[in-house]
């Protein structure tokens, strides 16, 4: 990994309920102040859970491929390649793959760190 640059290959997989993360840019990768990058690919048929809020950052989720469902608060949107999702700051949100492919995104926040912003919200279902 460089200053500036993080290839895909070069991070390693995370591994969260329906999904699978790499953690691209943030403050232990590339030191970076107050953004992140996260790759996730929603694995078929699978419900991303638990419902979450992150308590002190945005979030904006772009569909690289697939499709799938978004609940955000009370409200539920379909999710296709080409959208781009703003996940305001506190808004509980919850996410399932409709479709028969990995559905991929690009996830990036307006933190550095955001394991220390994030609460789950369990109950939450579509």
């Amino acid at each position: 990994m460089g200053k500036y640059i993080v290839n895909l290959n070069e991070v390693p997989m995370g591994k969260i309920t329906g999904r699978e993360t790499r953690d691209l840019i943030n403050a232990k990768t590339v030191g970076s102040k107050g953004i992140s990058l996260r790759i996730t690919a929603v694995l078929p048929g699978a419900l991303c859970t638990p419902g979450h809020i992150h308590t002190e950052c945005e979030e904006v989720i772009f569909i690289l491929s697939g499709q799938g469902e978004i609940k955000i608060g009370q409200e539920t949107f379909p999710m296709k390649i080409g959208d781009a999702i703003l996940l305001p700051t506190g808004v509980p949100h919850l996410i399932r793959n409709t479709g028969k492919e990995v559905m991929r995104m690009a996830c990036s926040f307006s933190s550095n760190d955001i394991s220390r912003d994030l609460k789950s919200e369990e109950g939450m279902k579509f």
